[in-house]
């Protein structure tokens, strides 16, 4: 197990979703949260939240960073999922999570510097 129990189970219940809401996977999830850690990011920026999967992984790096994730997702379904979700995680402190369309809110927060960008929306 790579985090405590009740994080994997979370975890592993999101990936059985994968499919339905194209999230990344695990291996891919683990180098974007060994990246973050290994440059000591502080503030990424993800566009397409989805059921919140990718931003566990990368608010559980930016826990040890002390860092921040800005998390973008314009569904109103995908974005109240993902909020429940980074609650569960209890990583809903580092998050700020906005709903909106992406090139709206980037140029509502245009003045932010980000370390990583991850766009992850619409493919």
């Amino acid at each position: 197990m790579f985090f405590e129990s009740s994080l994997e189970e979370l975890l592993k219940k999101l990936e059985e979703a994968r499919n339905q809401f194209w999230n990344i996977d695990r291996s891919t999830a683990l180098f974007m949260y060994s990246l973050i850690r290994a440059s000591n990011f502080k503030n990424v920026l993800e566009i397409g939240t989805s059921n919140g999967y990718s931003g566990i992984w990368i608010a559980k790096a930016l826990q040890i960073t002390n860092g921040e994730l800005v998390t973008v997702e314009s569904n109103d379904i995908r974005y109240n999922l993902a909020n429940e979700n980074f609650i569960k995680a209890n990583v809903n402190s580092l998050i700020l999570q906005i709903k909106g369309h992406a090139p709206e809110v980037l140029k509502s927060i245009e003045s932010k510097q980000f370390d990583l960008i991850f766009v992850d929306a619409t493919k």
